[in-house]
C-alpha cells in the first residue's frame, strides 16, 4: 500500500493533487460527506433543541417564579388576609410598595398643609395634579404620609379620601398596616395623637371602624383597650 496516495471511498488511491480533483466528481466521497454532514447537522440540531428545551424549562420556572410573585401581591392587595398580624411583613418592603419620595420639599408642604388643616378639595386639587397620594411629607425616614397626618390631625375628610382611593387600587390594608418610624400605623396615630381630645378620638374612631373593615395588629389593640375603645371596635368589627 502506498502510504503517500490518498484513499477514496470508492477504493482508489490518489495523490493530494488528483484526490482533490477525483473528490469534487467522485459520488461515493461525495455521499460520504453528504452523510457526515447530515450527521453532524443532526447532532448540531439536536444539541440545540436540548438547549432550547433546557432554556425553555429555565424560562418556563422563571415565569411560573413571577406569576406566584404577583399572585401573593394580589393576596395581598385584595385585601385576602384576615388579620393585619397576616401583613406584618418587612417594613421596608411595605414601605418601598406605597410610600414615594417624588416631591421637592415646597410641593410636600403644600401636602402637608392641605392634609393637617382638612382642606379637601385643596388635597384633591394636589392629588390631581399628579402629588402622589402616599408620599413621605415628613422629615426623611419618618414616613408619615398624608394618611398618617391626617389621622394624627383628626382630620377624617382627608382620611376617609385617601382610604377610599386605596381601597379601589386594593391597597387599602397594605396601608393601614404602614408603620412610620415609631411604628405607627394609621389608626395608632389617632389613637395616640397628642392633638385631640378623649371624645374626638373616640367619635373619630367610631367613624373609622363603621366604615371600614379594620383588622388591627396587637399594638393597635392594646391601644384600643387602654382608650376604652374595645366595645366600641367590637361592635362594628364583628370580633
Amino acid at each position: 500500500m502506498d502510504f503517500s496516495k490518498i484513499k477514496c471511498d470508492c477504493n482508489e488511491y490518489f495523490d493530494k493533487n488528483e484526490f482533490k480533483e477525483h473528490s469534487s466528481l467522485c459520488p461515493a466521497f461525495s455521499q460520504m460527506h453528504k452523510k457526515f454532514d447530515s450527521g453532524i447537522s443532526e447532532l448540531i440540531i439536536a444539541n440545540k433543541n436540548e438547549s432550547i428545551e433546557e432554556l425553555t424549562k429555565i424560562e418556563k420556572e422563571k415565569d411560573e417564579g413571577e406569576i406566584k410573585l404577583k399572585q401573593d401581591i394580589e393576596k395581598q392587595n385584595n385585601n385576602s388576609y384576615k388579620d393585619v398580624a397576616d401583613l406584618k411583613f418587612n417594613q421596608d418592603e411595605i414601605r418601598k410598595e406605597l410610600i414615594t419620595n417624588k416631591l421637592d420639599v415646597n410641593s410636600k408642604m403644600e401636602l402637608y398643609q392641605a392634609a393637617v388643616k382638612g382642606e379637601l378639595s385643596e388635597f384633591k386639587k394636589l392629588i390631581n395634579r399628579g402629588f402622589p397620594l402616599l408620599e413621605e411629607i415628613s422629615v426623611a425616614k419618618y414616613y408619615w404620609t398624608p394618611l398618617h397626618y391626617a389621622m394624627h390631625y383628626g382630620k377624617m375628610e382627608i382620611a376617609f379620601f385617601i382610604l377610599d382611593t386605596l381601597k379601589e387600587s386594593g391597597k387599602f390594608k397594605m396601608a393601614m398596616a404602614l408603620e412610620s418610624n415609631d411604628n405607627r400605623t394609621p389608626v395608632l396615630c389617632l389613637l395616640m395623637s397628642s392633638s385631640l381630645s378623649l371624645s374626638d378620638k373616640k367619635e373619630y374612631f367610631t367613624e373609622l371602624v363603621k366604615r371600614y373593615q379594620i383588622n388591627c395588629n396587637d399594638d393597635t389593640l392594646r391601644e384600643i383597650k387602654k382608650s376604652n375603645l374595645e366595645e366600641i371596635y367590637k361592635k362594628y368589627q364583628g370580633k
